[in-house]
Parts: C-alpha cells; sequence; structure tokens
C-alpha cells in the first residue's frame, strides 16, 4: 500500500507542474496591459507610454517568460498569488477568505450525492423491474432533465417565495445551504442512482452472489456484505470527480444565491478581466482536484485490494 501511494504522488508532480504552467499562461495570452491595468486601479486618468513602461519594469513584465513563471510560481509555492488588479487586494487572502462558504456548499452537496445517490442505486437494484424501480428512472431522469439555474428557480418559488421556510440568499447557517446545495447536486445524484444500480445489478450475477444466495444468506446482508462492497468501487471513482467539479463549478449556484463564495469571486474577476485572481482560481482549483483525486485513488485501492496489485491477482 505504501509502494502504490508512492507511485500516485510521483505521478501527480507532472500534473501539477502542467496546471501551474497552464495558470500563468493564461495570464499571459489574455488580452490587456497588466501595466495599464494597475495605473487605471491607482487613479490616473491620463497615462504616457513612459508611466506604461515603468509600470511594466516594475511588475517585472519585460523580463523573460522562464524568469516571469519561476518567480510566479516561487511566490505561489510561498502562497503569494498577486495583487487584484480591481482593488489590489491579496488573491490568496481573498481566496482563503471565501473558501469557507464555497466547501460548506460543496460538503453539503457532496453528502447528498453520497447519501441519496447510493441508497437510491442500491434500492432500485434490489427492486430491479418492479414499481419501486420504474419510479427511480422517472425521478432520475428528471434530475438530469433540469438545469441547474431553472431548478434553483422553482426551488426558490416552492420553498422561499411560496411556502417561506427557506431563505434565498446569503450565509448564516445549514438552512441558507440547503436550497444552493440541493440544486448543485440533484443531477450528480441521478447520475450516482444510475451507476449504483448498473453496478449492483451486475454484481448480482456473478459467482460468488450466486453461491451466496444458494447458503440461504438474508438478501439485506448478501446486498451490503457481498455486492456493495465490489460495486461500490465506480461510483467511488465518480463521486470524486464530483467532488472536484462541484468545488470548481459553482460559479452560477452561488451567484443565482448570492453567496460570497469563491465561484462569485472569480465570476466578478472574469467581468473585470482581472487576470491575477483567475490564475489563483485556477492554481488553486487544479491543486485542489488532483489531491482528491489521490485521495479517491487511495480510497478505491483499500476497497479493491487488486487496484494496488496492478490487477494481479491476490
Amino acid at each position: 500500500m505504501i509502494r502504490y501511494c508512492v507511485q500516485r504522488l510521483l505521478s501527480a508532480i507532472p500534473v501539477l507542474i502542467g496546471i501551474s504552467l497552464i495558470a500563468f499562461i493564461l495570464g499571459l495570452l489574455t488580452p490587456g496591459d497588466p501595466a495599464m491595468m494597475a495605473l487605471s486601479r491607482d487613479g490616473m486618468s491620463e497615462v504616457t507610454t513612459e508611466m506604461i513602461e515603468a509600470k511594466r519594469e516594475e511588475l517585472g513584465l519585460n523580463d523573460s517568460f522562464p524568469v516571469q513563471y519561476g518567480r510566479w510560481l516561487f511566490n505561489a509555492l510561498q502562497g503569494d498569488l498577486g495583487r487584484s488588479y480591481s482593488d489590489n487586494t491579496q488573491v490568496s487572502g481573498e481566496l482563503l477568505r471565501r473558501l469557507p462558504v464555497t466547501l460548506q456548499l460543496s460538503a453539503c452537496s457532496l453528502i447528498l450525492v453520497i447519501i441519496f445517490g447510493i441508497a437510491g442505486g442500491i434500492l432500485s437494484a434490489a427492486e430491479a423491474g418492479k414499481a419501486v424501480d420504474s419510479m427511480m428512472k422517472v425521478l432520475t431522469n428528471l434530475m438530469l432533465s433540469f438545469p441547474s439555474f431553472w431548478l434553483a428557480i422553482i426551488l426558490i418559488i416552492i420553498f422561499a417565495e411560496n411556502l417561506k421556510i427557506l431563505p434565498t440568499s446569503g450565509v448564516g447557517g445549514l438552512r441558507y445551504m440547503v436550497l444552493p446545495s440541493v440544486t448543485l447536486a440533484a443531477a450528480n445524484i441521478g447520475m450516482t442512482i444510475r451507476l449504483m444500480r448498473s453496478s449492483m445489478l451486475t454484481e448480482f450475477g456473478k459467482q460468488y452472489m450466486l453461491a451466496a444466495n444458494a447458503k440461504g444468506i438474508g438478501k439485506v446482508r448478501v446486498l451490503l456484505a457481498h455486492a456493495f462492497p465490489n460495486a461500490v468501487v465506480p461510483v467511488i471513482t465518480l463521486i470524486g470527480n464530483y467532488a472536484g467539479g462541484i468545488l470548481g463549478g459553482s460559479f452560477i449556484i452561488e451567484n443565482i444565491f448570492s453567496l460570497p463564495g469563491i465561484g462569485s469571486y472569480v465570476l466578478s474577476a472574469i467581468h473585470s478581466r482581472d487576470y491575477p485572481v483567475i490564475q489563483g482560481y485556477v492554481l488553486v482549483m487544479g491543486f485542489t482536484y488532483v489531491v482528491i483525486s489521490l485521495i479517491i485513488d487511495l480510497l478505491c485501492a483499500l476497497a479493491q485490494p487488486k487496484i494496488r496489485l496492478g490487477g494481479k491477482s491476490l
């Protein structure tokens, strides 16, 4: 297991370097002159060519690409992601200040996916071909069909405007996370139910399941103790991908529900072409996604020993 962990960690290093390169190049290729933006931020109405050139020299923009990248990466490794063009605040500090809101939203959404996705898939597989299974299929189709922004509007109308039991925006406790987390998790729950059902049905046809049934083992024990540990491995991988996607893809949801998280911060930066913020976001989210992928790989290896043995028989 230790050898497998070391291999996975070493394989992540080139990916992290590639992410840092992409994040840095993103700032170089995007239109606009950082020196001009910095001078405009300082409130200067008349900007001369000499002033722009002096600011470029101050910001190190006249250095070669390797020098600029090395300096940026060195600062990033120390937690310095630069300063925002819009308000001259530290990008890393602002990301850290907003991170708890995004993490809370992502965690609530992921918990919903894990609980209802896995439980729904097991129930659907256990009742395959029956009325419950048909209802689950209809439900998953609806979950996968509704666009997130449309579902958000429907939930706001029902639970906030009509029933008046849940808030529509802001932060202040778990009540404020119910509508956004349900909106963010809905499609992922539907896909998880489908995959869990399919994986469970595949396990039902294997010889060890036939032997367990022939021994007269109870249905619940067969489902949870025999089929589930093997069927859940691909679902863990899928949920791991969701975790990274949810964390980095909450732009629309945070904007709709006025949540002061990372997504709304970066969306504002995109509108104002605040490239240091975008660079920092890409780097942080890329690093987070790699870490989540490593954790998921380790969980899969723990659940399925053949993975850490390279597919060899035990």
